[in-house]
């Protein structure tokens, strides 16, 4: 059995042996959506401080750092059975702000300083690609 289906077992244990209301009621049907939901809810804040221990430790980089390369996957830590795959995607870009200033001066006959000006003040900080942080379970060979 994996580390992972263990871990899966567990939990599935562990909601499975809480006490749980009368099964005739509504709150009934509610308890497992809300035993997981909690569960979710404590994975995700364990999970964040283990990446910030992991990147204060010095095994991986800052998320910034990260962002700062190309896109693509890449191998950011390695152990024996585990290793950390990171994905960064393309910025997405749905506005293009030259082109929008050329078309409005060009189609209004609008002078180019003056709409230069307009967008100026609305200028917002350059995008960043969504980054993805995964660890993974390495196949190993067992002896025996």
């Amino acid at each position: 059995m994996s580390r992972k289906e263990r871990i899966r077992e567990l939990v599935s244990e562990l909601v499975q042996d809480m006490p749980r209301p009368n099964k005739n009621n509504v709150d009934a049907k509610l308890w497992e959506a809300f035993a997981w939901q909690t569960i979710c809810d404590y994975a995700d804040e364990q999970l964040k401080a283990c990446w910030q221990e992991l990147i204060d430790d010095g095994v991986i980089e800052s998320e910034a750092k990260m962002k700062a390369k190309d896109a693509g996957d890449w191998c950011a830590a390695q152990g024996k059975a585990l290793q950390v795959m990171v994905k960064l995607s393309n910025p997405s870009n749905r506005f293009n702000q030259e082109l929008c200033q050329q078309n409005l001066v060009k189609k209004f006959k609008l002078k180019a300083d003056r709409v230069s000006a307009i967008f100026e003040g609305s200028k917002k900080a350059d995008a960043t690609g969504s980054l993805k942080r995964t660890v993974i379970e390495l196949l190993t060979v067992e002896a025996g």
